[in-house]
């Protein structure tokens, strides 16, 4: 041990406020973190996108609907119902439920109900989402369900936060319920 250890140290003193400033945006940060795993979690978002991409551009490439099917319907309500799942805002989340429950069958409304409630907890933060599809395609269409390959990008967005573009792909389930066709499932792919 040294002659000099413990001289010359000063004693650091930080402001009580500085504390609070830094608990704060550690619990913001964490309120923010799981607002996004839990919407996230919920879709499957994966990190891992640009090597799926091409996985899945190689499953397309494999997949066809039957000739004596039209898919422009199927792909047409696949985009509309994917994006109205995927775009929300803290400010109309009634709004949000209700266009995807318009887009949806009673099993998925019953599985995505949660994910509502998950982000009504986390308005302090203020989270919107905004999805838009680049693309899609019929992976089977057969009677009154369909399956499509549906790849998204999903841009979050939260109080003091940057927007993140999330670049998603889901396995779409589709039913026919009379001349529409509706929200059945989701899974990440």
């Amino acid at each position: 041990m040294s002659q000099f250890s413990g001289m010359g140290q000063v004693p650091v003193r930080r402001s009580p406020l500085v504390a609070v400033v830094i608990v704060g945006a550690v619990v913001m940060a964490l309120l923010l973190a799981i607002s996004v795993v839990s919407v996230a979690g919920y879709f499957g978002m994966r990190a891992k996108a640009n090597s799926e991409w091409e996985r899945a551009d190689g499953l397309a490439q494999r997949t066809t609907a039957p000739a004596a099917a039209d898919p422009a319907p199927v792909l047409a309500a696949g985009r509309k119902d994917v994006e109205a799942a995927f775009t929300y805002d803290w400010a109309h989340l009634e709004q949000f439920a209700a266009n995807v429950q318009e887009v949806s069958t009673p099993a998925f409304v019953d599985k995505f109900t949660p994910s509502v409630a998950a982000i009504k907890q986390q308005l302090a933060q203020r989270p919107s989402a905004g999805g838009k599809v680049s693309d899609l395609a019929v992976r089977e269409l057969s009677g009154d369900t369909a399956e499509l390959l549906v790849f998204a990008d999903v841009t979050t967005r939260a109080a003091a936060r940057p927007a993140a573009v999330n670049k998603i792909r889901l396995r779409v389930e589709l039913k026919r319920q009379g001349d529409r066709w509706l929200l059945n499932d989701l899974t990440a792919v």
